[in-house]
């Protein structure tokens, strides 16, 4: 599957996206949205990158929970490949300070090395074609001691039937172009240490893998 095609899978309206998420993120992914909100949200500084931003309405609402919290400010960059959530993040953000959106694709980002102190990818780099390009370009652009927060959804494990659900989604999802594949533990775990990342961070709920990862400070 090729950028374009995944672009296509994309142009569904915005408000279907969001509830298609929402019901993906409860019955594949198994796991709730404020966990993976607080997840993202102390992963944000005034350099940030936001990798397969979507309609906007996750980001928005990890800067709404930074708010929440008092933290510092996140503010910096968002790419996706699809025209048709380009459009929506650019209205969800367009009242948010120091956000650049623009149409970029995650495995050949239009940014100089070192360029971000964090980096997100939520919910996303299992939609991404070339995902091995793509965490190469996220350690490229990303400077010495950042780090780059990322979720993939996992090969459904689990009981019986949420085994079953869950796997008819991704089989419904890899057919319609919004999923390229499920990841086992240990393919993402060497899939973010390829380019050199360090992992210092995960937890498992559900089928939901969540990572930190870190890039060195001296390369070895």
């Amino acid at each position: 599957m090729d950028a374009e095609k995944v672009a296509r899978a994309y142009s569904s309206p915005n408000w279907w996206y969001d509830l298609r998420g929402f019901l993906i993120l409860h019955f594949s992914y198994r796991d709730g949205l404020i966990p993976l909100l607080n997840f993202f949200s102390r992963n944000g500084s005034a350099r940030h990158l936001e990798i397969a931003v979507g309609s906007g309405s996750f980001l928005r609402l990890v800067l709404a929970m930074r708010k929440l919290k008092r933290q510092s400010p996140m503010q910096g960059a968002a790419i996706d490949y699809a025209p048709t959530m380009l459009s929506g993040a650019l209205r969800r953000l367009t009242s948010e300070r120091g956000w650049k959106v623009e149409r970029a694709d995650a495995a050949h980002l239009p940014f100089a090395n070192e360029s971000f102190e964090t980096i997100n990818c939520a919910n996303s780099l299992h939609s991404i074609p070339d995902d091995r390009g793509a965490m190469a370009e996220a350690f490229r652009v990303l400077r010495p001691g950042g780090t780059f927060a990322l979720n993939v959804v996992l090969t459904p494990r689990g009981g019986k039937i949420s085994r079953w659900i869950a796997d008819k989604i991704a089989e419904w999802g890899i057919r319609k172009g919004i999923l390229t594949r499920t990841y086992a533990e240990k393919e993402i775990q060497a899939l973010v240490a390829s380019p050199g990342f360090e992992i210092i961070q995960a937890r498992i709920r559900g089928n939901n893998y969540c990572l930190v990862a870190r890039k060195p400070t001296a390369q070895r």
